[in-house]
């Protein structure tokens, strides 16, 4: 959909065989993009279970982890080609078969480093505290419940729609002027309206390989008295991560950590050994 956004308004300006030519590209790339991803399976973050889901591509096996078990990192690689120094971010995913020890990584691109760790997070917030934790959510931010549409996990006319509506209610609200919402409009007609929506949604029901009969089972909810919850570990580096960013707001979240999870390592240590000698 991004491609074609840009294509669109760019076309119009070097005329009609412009525009006929880059809609073209677009329309190839998004075809080779369906295609890529009809042949691979997603990875799925089951957040009732705490578990995440890869499936191997030779095999077909699912590889059921525990959540606290995965890695992740953010990688940036640079490389000179004829059109100048080209720098890449990726979020990389990685976990291990328990059974086996083979390791399955799964690299995700952003235009920064902050976006690809953004990205992370994103997927963080969702196992940690649920979809209504994601920043992007707040058209029914005050409500008991959120939107359903918000929930949905692709763009799509919904999203044209929520996008409209809290335009709309910023208009109302004083937060957005009438010169933003005219051009608003305006860029939303030269892109064809909804039709990139629709483009993006039809690519996301095209573009996705079936899920193999072990993975549909496994992602099916739970009752909520069989949630899983967070281990002891976690929830004691928590607790002195908050402890840290309260005194020290502005110091360095990676050297928090450190310091958290030495402290929480301890804290859980020490406890067998109080209730030994408080026994």
């Amino acid at each position: 959909m991004a491609d074609y956004r840009i294509a669109l308004p760019a076309g119009l300006l070097i005329g009609i065989p412009g525009w006929l030519g880059l809609t073209a590209l677009s329309y190839i790339s998004l075809r080779q993009d369906v295609r890529a991803r009809r042949r691979q399976c997603p990875v799925r973050f089951h957040r009732q279970r705490r578990e995440v889901c890869f499936i191997d591509s030779h095999s077909g096996k699912a590889v059921i982890v525990p959540w606290e078990s995965v890695t992740a990192w953010v990688a940036t690689s640079s490389g000179a080609t004829e059109y100048g120094a080209m720098t890449h971010h990726n979020l990389g995913i990685a976990v291990e078969d328990p059974e086996t020890g083979d390791l399955y990584t799964l690299a995700i691109g952003g235009p920064t480093a902050a976006i690809a760790a953004g990205l992370w997070e994103a997927i963080r917030q969702y196992m940690e505290h649920g979809p209504t934790a994601l920043a992007g959510l707040r058209r029914s931010e005050t409500a008991a419940t959120p939107d359903p549409r918000e929930l949905l996990p692709y763009d799509g006319v919904h999203t044209f729609e929520l996008r409209r509506e809290r335009l709309h209610r910023e208009y109302r609200d004083g937060e957005r002027g009438p010169v933003f919402v005219f051009f608003w409009y305006v860029w939303h007609l030269v892109t064809l309206w909804k039709v990139p929506f629709m483009i993006s949604e039809w690519e996301y029901r095209q573009g996705r390989a079936p899920l193999p009969q072990a993975m549909r089972a496994w992602s099916q909810p739970l009752p909520r008295e069989q949630w899983a919850e967070p281990s002891a570990l976690l929830l004691c580096v928590r607790k002195h991560l908050a402890e840290l960013e309260r005194r020290n707001p502005r110091g360095d979240f990676a050297a928090h950590y450190r310091q958290a999870r030495a402290a929480a390592e301890q804290e859980l240590s020490a406890r067998p050994e109080r209730s030994a000698t408080e026994g």
